[in-house]
């Protein structure tokens, strides 16, 4: 701000001519005016002082965590597929011994997965396919905080340091991306406001508080991604910047613009500005920014899947998710009520539901949220292919209970949906268009054996087909059936209380359109067969069962638990997206 003050115009000769040679006694009101100069500019400076000293000029840092991309983040960008992502030791850190089987053998550490760990461990690793940037933006933090230590994967910076190669950094990355989807990282996630979000930020940092990575995500939930916020500047009228290293674009510095007064942010992750499908924005309504702390990923992660199956209890959450890019994924319960895209858009209405967009890369459609509700009701599992989806991609539904994990795979989710109802230990597949040749694989875990059930059709299903699968978990008994007509190929792993493993498979379980096979896999030994009935839709007995045991083809096998049996070097004191949409926010690399 300028200031003149004008005291008189007193810059003409004649004047001070006049005024020298006046008779009259001027000299008291010419010191009078330079008094009242002087007091006047010693006023005028103090109050520019004061006016400086309390106000932040634009692109002042308000916050630094010190952390810089070119030094503290990695040197290589984030990836997909192709590399090492979790193994049975990884697994075990992430949820203890209760992950493991008692191994004879001692591979892995002494840990055999459990039959549900090890489908759970499939699963997460093929979900980093679409990238690792959650686990690059966590680690990154971690070694700057020195809470991990970059000796045990290269030394020196974390810029310096090598992927390709590198399998226990590879690992370690996996191991930090799947803390987003566990508690307590997931339920730890913090939502709020855009100014909400930056003030957090500034009195965490500040303070020298926890450390956080920052996900971001498209308002129609098509998109998540993960980066590491490590300074807040002020750029005036309410603009903030939060400065981020983005494990997209190693080592520059880029920012988050969030409007604290309008309530907005926004962020472009290319390189041109114009390339809609890399912007990422939102409000103060649609959640789709979050800040995820550090501290609760150090802790033991408690796990989803672990424990004795019991497809009653009401206690825990069941997940629901598709592999399928950009899907349209619903879930309807008992009641009626609907979670998931519908209508146009993302709704959550089911009691305690959450929405869970996975953190990957900045590809649009990578991976569609999942979906967590409580557990202990039926439910109904509806797809369809998103705007995103590749033409004839295959999907697989997953779902997550207490001690079972249930996978269908083989679905087209082109036309008209596919979809899947869960009642307890049965569930039905019901195919759209048909055509398809899906694979029912279950994985349960109890107190006694576990099991891994394979089941897969050997002709295509008609318009509106069903494939039928129950278990019982007490026993090792299962059924198979479904409205086509269809010859099955079976295969069980059942894994006994010391570890040990046995493995039955045959390719010629034939059963009727309608009918149902009900096979005793508790009962068998090693080497023998499996027998049942084959019973009509009234119950009636129309046969009964004696399966074989044959060769297994060499493009099928049993659970393998065969993966590194080298543990990663680093070590942590741990035992070891997810957010929402305008629907819900709760949190999800």
């Amino acid at each position: 701000m300028a200031h003149t003050v004008i005291l008189y115009n007193a810059n003409s000769a004649s004047f001070w001519r006049t005024l020298l040679h006046s008779q009259g006694n001027y000299m008291p009101y010419l010191k009078h005016l330079y008094r009242l100069k002087r007091l006047t500019l010693v006023i005028l400076f103090l109050l520019l002082t004061i006016e400086v000293s309390h106000a932040q000029s634009p692109g002042d840092m308000i916050a630094d965590l010190g952390f810089r991309p070119a030094v503290n983040g990695f040197g290589f960008e984030n990836y997909g597929e192709g590399h090492d992502d979790l193994t049975a030791v990884e697994v075990r850190r992430l949820f203890g011994d209760i992950a493991c089987e008692s191994s004879p053998t001692g591979g892995d550490n002494g840990c055999g997965l459990t039959p549900t760990a090890q489908m759970w461990m499939e699963s997460t690793n093929q979900d980093m396919s679409g990238g690792h940037c959650e686990g690059m933006a966590a680690l990154s933090l971690l070694f700057y905080t020195r809470t991990e230590n970059t000796d045990a994967f290269g030394g020196g910076n974390t810029n310096t340091l090598d992927l390709e190669g590198n399998d226990p950094l590879q690992r370690e990355i996996a191991f930090w991306w799947a803390t987003q989807m566990t508690d307590p990282t997931d339920t730890s996630v913090i939502n709020g406001t855009p100014s909400e979000i930056v003030n957090k930020l500034v009195d965490s940092i500040n303070s020298k508080g926890d450390t956080y990575t920052v996900g971001i995500y498209m308002r129609d939930g098509s998109g998540g991604h993960a980066i590491t916020p490590y300074a807040v500047t002020d750029q005036g009228s309410g603009i903030n910047w939060i400065m981020v290293y983005d494990n997209n674009w190693p080592g520059d510095e880029r920012h988050i613009e969030v409007d604290t007064k309008a309530e907005t942010w926004s962020y472009n992750a290319a390189t041109n500005p114009d390339e809609p499908e890399s912007l990422y924005e939102g409000d103060a309504e649609t959640n789709t920014l979050s800040l995820t702390p550090t501290s609760p990923r150090l802790k033991a992660q408690n796990c989803p899947f672990c424990g004795n199956v019991d497809y009653g209890s009401t206690e825990g959450y069941t997940g629901v998710s598709i592999n399928a890019k950009g899907a349209r994924l619903t879930v309807t319960d008992d009641k009626g009520n609907v979670t998931g895209y519908s209508d146009g858009k993302w709704v959550n209405n089911i009691p305690g539901a959450k929405v869970v967009i996975p953190k990957n890369i900045f590809i649009r459609g990578v991976l569609p949220p999942q979906i967590m509700f409580p557990n202990g009701s039926p439910f109904k599992i509806t797809a369809t292919e998103g705007p995103n989806t590749p033409p004839n991609d295959k999907a697989t539904f997953t779902v997550v209970r207490n001690g079972a994990i249930t996978q269908v795979s083989g679905v087209d989710l082109s036309s008209n949906p596919d979809s899947l109802n869960v009642d307890g230990p049965a569930i039905q597949y019901t195919s759209g268009d048909g055509g398809e040749t899906p694979t029912i694989e279950q994985g349960v875990t109890n107190a006694g054996d576990d099991y891994r059930y394979v089941v897969e059709g050997n002709s295509a299903m008609s318009d509106n087909g069903t494939l039928d699968f129950s278990v019982d978990p007490q026993n090792g008994a299962f059924k198979v059936g479904g409205s086509d007509a269809n010859q099955y190929s079976v295969n069980v792993d059942r894994i006994d209380e010391q570890g040990n493993d046995t493995n039955f498979f045959t390719n010629n379980l034939d059963v009727g359109a309608g009918d149902t096979a009900d096979l005793n896999a508790g009962t068998w030994k090693d080497g023998d067969q499996i027998t049942g009935d084959i019973t009509g839709a009234d119950g009636s007995e129309v046969a009964p069962v004696d399966l074989q045991d044959e060769p297994q083809p060499t493009d099928q096998s049993s659970i393998d638990q065969s993966t590194d049996t080298q543990p990663t070097e680093a070590s942590t004191d741990t035992g070891s997206s997810d957010q929402g949409t305008p629907a819900d926010n709760s949190s999800g690399g």
